[in-house]
């Protein structure tokens, strides 16, 4: 086993969506990186998954010259509120204010995952318009948002602003930068922004076959509020089958 897959079948039992099954946290944290580089979310040291714990007012993250796949037990890096380090070796992701802004808007966020996967990073300079044309992109139709920016998260006013892009919703993309999920916990945030990326590739690959018939309004309104009522059980399968999968591999 290498890096965060090492404590993927320590963390395979951690399913609550509320993140109320583990006594620690950070375990999944671990885990969610070993998902996310299995996933192909690994691109260079790039993209960064957190956990807030708000008792402690701390913000996990690894540490900003990793990636996904490298990142073990001691490469997670904790920082306050305003940016500070609490403990960890290495640099800070330049960008711990994606983090940050969100978590000082959005007191229900308990995770959040940014991805430069090449197919998020390619769409989000497309465009905000999102096409439905399966479970995958029904599903992260809602509560999607756009945020018109092509800058770097580096400063609290630069947060402040993504975190109002974002508002009240789940997924963003970033133009020309990626895309993010923000979620109630670490297990629904991967969840979200692998489901994304699945979402994307379909996109893409139905394109490339001709032209595309998406669904109507009527039907995505019956399918989405299924999904929606759901959402719970979907997540908790879903990371169950991921954390299966690197079980298998590791």
């Amino acid at each position: 086993m290498t890096g965060a897959a090492a404590v993927a079948a320590a963390a395979s039992t951690s399913l609550g969506v509320d993140g109320s099954d583990s006594p620690d946290r950070r375990s999944v944290l671990l885990a969610a990186h070993a998902v996310l580089a299995a996933e192909g979310h690994d691109e260079l040291h790039f993209g960064h998954v957190s956990w807030i714990d708000r008792e402690a007012e701390c913000v996990w993250l690894k540490r900003g010259d990793y990636s996904f796949s490298a990142t073990g037990p001691d490469d997670l890096v904790c920082v306050d509120l305003n940016g500070r380090r609490l403990s960890g070796a290495g640099p800070l992701h330049s960008e711990v204010w994606l983090h940050l802004g969100i978590y000082a808007q959005r007191p229900d966020v308990a995770s959040i995952a940014h991805s430069h996967a090449a197919d998020l990073a390619a769409y989000s300079s497309v465009g905000p318009r999102w096409p439905v044309l399966d479970q995958y992109t029904l599903e992260m139709s809602h509560r999607l948002t756009f945020h018109d920016s092509p800058r770097l998260v580096i400063d609290a006013g630069l947060g402040s602003e993504l975190a109002n892009s974002l508002g009240d919703g789940r997924a963003c993309f970033l133009r020309s930068h990626g895309a993010l999920v923000a979620d109630t916990s670490i297990e629904a945030a991967v969840v979200g922004i692998v489901e994304l990326g699945r979402a994307v590739g379909i996109i893409r690959r139905a394109r490339s076959l001709g032209d595309v018939t998406e669904m109507s309004p009527q039907e995505r309104e019956a399918m989405l509020e299924r999904f929606v009522a759901r959402a719970d059980n979907r997540i908790r399968n879903m990371w169950g089958q991921l954390m299966m999968a690197q079980t298998r591999t590791s």
